[in-house]
């Protein structure tokens, strides 16, 4: 039987091959997407420690649930980034007993320089993190899930309500309110440091 041929780059047809059990193709999904997917964790949980934990179960339950993915319904971009919210979303919810978290993200960690956009994207994807990283962790989950996937890991709308399995019009509220709070807790910030230095 002849040998299917693999586009390296093609996460649909990588996935595709998943679901038939093509080891080799997980492993060149894994390489493609490691990156990306732990920097997205690691921006997503504000621990880089906790971010390696819940890829080891995005990357199972890839693996597992491979065989359900239908590129009738939607990418394989969305598919797997709506799996990976559904592991982090379970993450959060079985660590609530932890206070704090035990190590802060870091923005220099090469994690965030691993995903996949353009070089000039990317590094201002970077540096409105830099801004927002620590007001990050006080938005709601599906708020701070929603303005990650559109800022910085630069998904449409659509895309974005694939993920979240809303409506586009919930995505978007739940980005303008997430950006809105944002926004807020900076300039709150900003009045505070002008008031110290008085």
């Amino acid at each position: 039987m002849k040998e299917i041929e693999i586009d390296r780059s093609n996460e649909e047809q990588l996935l595709s091959e998943c679901g038939r059990g093509n080891k080799k193709s997980f492993e060149m999904l894994y390489k493609l997407i490691s990156g990306r997917m732990l920097g997205f964790a690691t921006r997503f949980l504000g621990s880089f420690r906790m971010a390696e934990e819940a890829f080891q179960e995005i990357m199972i339950r890839l693996w597992v649930k491979a065989p359900l993915f239908n590129p009738q319904k939607g990418s394989a971009k969305t598919w797997i980034y709506r799996l990976a919210g559904n592991v982090m979303l379970n993450f959060i919810e079985s660590k609530k007993r932890i206070s704090k978290i035990e190590e802060p993200a870091d923005s220099t960690h090469p994690a965030f320089l691993s995903a996949q956009a353009p070089e000039s994207q990317n590094q201002g994807a970077i540096e409105r993190f830099e801004t927002t990283e620590k007001f990050l962790s006080n938005l709601p989950e599906d708020q701070r899930m929603a303005v990650l996937l559109r800022h910085v890991e630069g998904f449409s709308i659509e895309e974005i309500a694939s993920v979240l399995e809303c409506p586009e019009g919930t995505a978007k509220s739940k980005i303008f309110h997430g950006l809105k709070k944002l926004r807020s807790e900076i300039e709150k910030e900003k009045t505070n440091e002008k008031a110290a230095e008085m």
